[in-house]
């Protein structure tokens, strides 16, 4: 049986939202972000362009799983939201993969405890407010 965790799932490229960011200081704080107000304003932007160009994405038991094009622009900007995050976001993983045939990138952003809601709310809201 195939389940929500064993599925990447497509994003729907015409779907649009007018959701605001998430409420970045309750999102910070649950994922212990030690980044100052006007900064972490900078990054959220910074993130969902990132966020809005996965192709697919899933619930991991432990946080979420984003899967963008594997060309090497892609591959540079998750590696660098990786660099930026680790800074801040001390209590997280960040893992980069690329797929056997290098055609995809998979960023997985772990944590435990209240951090599991707080990532795949920061994913999903993030990217749903660029889509």
């Amino acid at each position: 049986m195939t389940t929500h965790e064993d599925v990447l799932e497509p994003r729907d490229p015409d779907a649009r939202s007018t959701t605001a960011l998430p409420n970045m200081e309750v999102t910070a704080q649950a994922l212990a972000c030690s980044l100052p107000g006007d900064e972490l304003q900078q990054r959220a932007m910074d993130n969902s362009t990132l966020f809005a160009s996965a192709g697919a994405r899933r619930a991991l038991p432990d946080g979420a799983e984003l899967e963008f094009t594997g060309d090497d622009g892609t591959a540079h900007a998750v590696l660098h939201f990786a660099l930026a995050e680790r800074r801040c976001c001390k209590e997280l993983t960040f893992e980069i993969a690329f797929v056997p045939d290098h055609s995809a990138v998979r960023l997985r952003i772990r944590g435990t405890g209240p951090q599991v809601d707080g990532i795949r709310a920061w994913t999903e809201t993030a990217a749903q407010h660029q889509g």
